[in-house]
């Protein structure tokens, strides 16, 4: 949400009116409060640089102009099939300052999936050292050190900083927004003992 004005009261008033009109229109579509959190607020002075003469040198002036207000939060959605129409609801409400960035997908409690996954690498470390003890003509001896890297915060796709200005249309629309398919990556390193 970025709003301007004359005065940092008048930036901030349509940035406040435009952010409520914003969360009552996600608590209408079913957010509750929790999944509704503000990331940032800031006031910036706005100025524009004019050139002058004085005294018959030409100087670049900064003149405060106006102010502007910045106000991110951070959605977290739950039921997918209603993140398009959710958006449309947002920026209608919000108006022509709102911004939509970042829209990520990710699993909300991936323990369950990232133990499979890790039973899962733990075996593949085995049966590789299995094999490169096999092919090397040395026997495997016992485990001297094991570690997990991964991701357990799993995303597939980022729109990253690009301005989706959906406000700026005559008509209301939701747009289209697929979720596609989450992959979640873990990797163990393990190191044997050869005998």
């Amino acid at each position: 949400m970025d709003s301007t004005g004359a005065t940092v009261n008048e930036a901030n008033a349509e940035a406040s009116a435009a952010m409520d009109a914003i969360v009552n229109a996600l608590k209408d579509a079913g957010v509750a409060d929790k999944d509704i959190q503000t990331t940032s607020f800031n006031i910036f002075p706005q100025y524009e640089y004019r050139e002058e003469i004085e005294s018959g040198i030409r100087r670049s002036k900064q003149i405060l102009v106006g102010y502007r207000v910045n106000n991110s939060a951070t959605i977290k959605i739950r039921d997918l099939d209603s993140v398009g129409a959710i958006i449309d609801d947002v920026v209608t409400a919000g108006g022509d300052s709102t911004r939509v960035n970042n829209i990520r997908f990710t699993v909300e409690d991936p323990g369950l999936m990232m133990t499979q996954l890790r039973e899962e690498a733990v075996a593949d470390a085995l049966d590789k050292a299995q094999q490169f003890a096999d092919l090397t003509g040395v026997g495997l001896g016992r485990l001297i050190f094991v570690s997990e890297g991964g991701s357990t915060s799993p995303m597939i796709q980022n729109f990253g900083d690009q301005r989706m200005a959906f406000a700026e249309s005559a008509s209301s629309f939701a747009p289209s927004i697929s979720g596609g398919e989450l992959d979640l990556t873990l990797n163990v390193q393990a190191v044997f003992a050869i005998q």
